[in-house]
């Protein structure tokens, strides 16, 4: 049982570092409404990007394949649906 939680610590310092870097070069992340993984780490396919219309754009999940859509018309990203 030890040897699993130290693995998991390890998989959470990873996750931890992979969105620092991820951070300082994009400044944004995004977190899928699903499966709740973000897009450094594994979540969004960013290279797939469908837009919808001048306001709102259609993300998948490489983790579990839901497809979001957010608005991309505010300050910030929000999760439509």
């Amino acid at each position: 049982m030890i040897r699993l939680r130290f693995w998991r610590w390890l998989h959470g310092v990873c996750e931890h570092h992979i969105r620092e870097v991820y951070m300082t070069t994009h400044f944004h992340d995004r977190c899928c409404p699903n499966c709740y993984r973000w897009g450094a780490v594994g979540g969004f396919d960013w290279g797939n990007i469908r837009r919808l219309d001048p306001y709102h754009d259609a993300l998948t999940c490489q983790a579990c394949g839901h497809e979001a859509v957010w608005f991309m018309g505010g300050m910030l990203p929000e999760v439509v649906k």
